[in-house]
């Protein structure tokens, strides 16, 4: 039986391009979200990204960690990570591993999602599948697309945690160095 939704939950599916995709990032890492939050990334790179509000990744996850207690789980790629990352990115990872994010690499990941669950009995879902790394130049430069969807239909959200919890298994759990 489908979980019945209140009045005031919006649903929708959209495109978005290129900095609409950094728009959407945003929003769903509003702090205005109801508790509780669980935040799953999937993403080869990442970094300290400025986002539409003017806030950085690392502001936005720290919030709704300390105020929503939120739960984050980060996928990068494994050879991002130990090969290619500078030291700004590498201190990056270790904070976000600081402040609580559990943190895994995975061999030859190329896909990038972003999904939050949050709200009582899970009552508001967001993701976006797009081709952008969360990166100041993935979100903000270059030419990017994806998808951005809002509660609806409940088995592309099944499908999508289902792929990030499969991926997980083959993943390693970073060591907070």
């Amino acid at each position: 039986m489908p979980a019945r939704r209140s009045a005031g939950c919006k649903l929708g599916i959209e495109a978005v391009f290129n900095r609409e995709i950094r728009d959407k990032l945003t929003q769903l890492l509003a702090y205005q979200r109801d508790a509780p939050v669980w935040l799953r990334i999937l993403t080869p790179w990442i970094g300290n990204a400025k986002l539409s509000d003017g806030k950085t990744l690392l502001e936005k996850l720290r919030q709704l960690i300390n105020y929503k207690y939120a739960r984050v789980t980060l996928i990068i790629d494994k050879e991002w990570m130990e090969e290619e990352a500078d030291e700004e990115e590498k201190e990056f990872l270790r904070s976000l591993e600081d402040m609580g994010v559990r943190l895994y690499s995975a061999k030859q990941l190329h896909a990038k999602m972003t999904l939050v669950i949050n709200g009582p009995n899970d009552r508001e879902k967001s993701l976006i599948i797009s081709s952008a790394n969360l990166t100041d130049s993935g979100l903000s430069n270059l030419k990017e697309a994806g998808i951005y969807v809002l509660n609806d239909p409940a088995e592309l959200f099944d499908k999508a945690n289902s792929y990030f919890t499969d991926l997980l298994k083959y993943s390693e759990e970073r060591d907070n160095e």
